[in-house]
């Protein structure tokens, strides 16, 4: 379900509600891992993310939380708390004798050189109108949230299940939930856009594929069309003779492998390399991450909002990404205009939501129908980005439609995306 309320309306109830209650105003962020025992949980309820200033109903599907439980066994921390808000921030709370976790609102999440920063804070409907569909919600100054545990997480059996407790709102009318944990702005408490609400964290038990203990593992180069200048990066691969591994996709967990079939039925010198989409290769700023294929089209567009005419790729998922592998040259490249994309979820079924695209991938190594013989690869873009909306708020990952991508190098481009 895709619903989305607008932002904008939001800002008179709060700005009536904060005229007659200030709150604490505490910037300081969690930016670091805290000391202790770390457990990772599957998330599942309900949220909302910034999208074209409006906050887009989805869910908390694809994502994870890690929680850590400090040495004295009662301090808790919980990091990006809200789910589509990959802050890779924490904030903190405690097991108290209800064996309950407390943690208190009003926590900064993230601070901008700008002079602002999202914090915590529970918005309750206020009202709805049922004849235009508008929701209007109001920060609640309740203290903090709560959440019920299954066992003792301080035991670090890992195996709790934890829910967030009733928020105490309204009852939900028109599919809105009448209460949700959120972020809003510190300089005038206007809603973010990100929202969490009846949640559910179960104990992360998922796997990744990793290359099979016995072959022989040699380094590969990587590089492709939407790389800087002269970037190559290294990838850890290996082969059984009818499949080719390829490791290091995931900077959580560098050994995750997506498998692809190789087939020489063509003929001598003919190999080709099929990987099949949404293979799992562990998560990353609290999103499950999912390699597929897709075909891309560079198209132009005009720009109603920037008013300017742009150039930009569209990309179509496929169900497979597939090379070419020149037995002569010893170079893997990629069949047509094709990107392989770590997908923030299984693409089959959200969409594109994508945390890295590479554009034209091509693959230098010595594949032998006998094996792997040494050679040099890297998949990840290692150029860290930025995503912002239209507006110039920075959102947690690009989504359908037009987003603009702040390079490390400090240069921009607009990436079109389509589900």
């Amino acid at each position: 379900m895709y619903s989305s309320l607008n932002m904008r309306t939001l800002a008179t109830a709060f700005a009536a509600c904060f005229a007659t209650a200030a709150m604490a105003q505490d910037f300081s962020v969690i930016r670091t891992q805290p000391e202790g025992e770390l457990h990772t949980y599957i998330r599942d309820g309900g949220a909302f993310y910034a999208y074209y200033g409006e906050a887009t109903m989805t869910s908390q599907n694809y994502t994870v939380i890690d929680i850590v439980t400090a040495p004295d066994g009662k301090t808790i921390f919980m990091k990006n708390p809200i789910s589509q808000a990959s802050t890779d921030t924490w904030v903190t709370g405690t097991i108290e004798d209800d064996g309950k976790i407390h943690v208190p609102l009003g926590q900064c999440v993230q601070y901008f050189d700008m002079g602002y920063g999202w914090k915590t804070t529970v918005l309750k409907l206020l009202s709805y109108d049922d004849w235009e569909g508008a929701q209007y919600y109001i920060a609640d100054l309740m203290d903090e949230v709560t959440f019920s545990i299954s066992a003792d997480p301080s035991t670090g059996s890992g195996q709790a299940t934890i829910t967030m407790d009733d928020l105490g709102g309204p009852e939900g009318q028109g599919g809105y939930p009448g209460a949700m944990y959120a972020l809003i702005y510190t300089d005038d408490n206007s809603f973010v856009g990100y929202a969490d609400y009846e949640s559910v964290y179960t104990p992360y038990n998922m796997s990744v594929t990793t290359i099979p203990e016995g072959l022989d593992t040699e380094m590969w180069d990587f590089t492709y069309s939407n790389a800087r200048e002269g970037e190559v990066e290294h990838l850890p691969v290996a082969t059984d003779g009818q499949n080719l591994y390829i490791a290091g996709l995931s900077l959580h967990d560098p050994e995750a492998a997506i498998v692809g079939h190789i087939d020489t039925s063509a003929g001598e010198g003919q190999t080709k390399v099929s990987f099949a989409s949404d293979q799992y290769v562990g998560y990353h700023s609290g999103f499950l991450l999912y390699a597929f294929g897709a075909s891309y089209e560079t198209k132009t567009f005009y720009d109603e909002v920037w008013d300017e005419t742009y150039t930009t790729n569209v990309m179509t998922p496929q169900p497979t990404i597939d090379f070419d592998y020149d037995t002569t040259t010893g170079k893997m490249t990629a069949i047509g205009d094709a990107a392989l994309v770590l997908n923030m979820g299984k693409v089959n079924e959200v969409g594109i939501n994508y945390m890295s695209v590479s554009l034209d991938p091509e693959f230098q190594g010595k594949l032998t129908l006998d094996g792997i013989q040494p050679s040099s690869s890297y998949l990840l873009p290692p150029t860290s980005y930025l995503n912002y909306d239209l507006n110039g708020r920075s959102t947690s990952a690009s989504r359908s439609g037009v987003t603009i991508v702040r390079m490390a190098d400090g240069t921009t481009r607009k990436m079109v995306v389509k589900h």
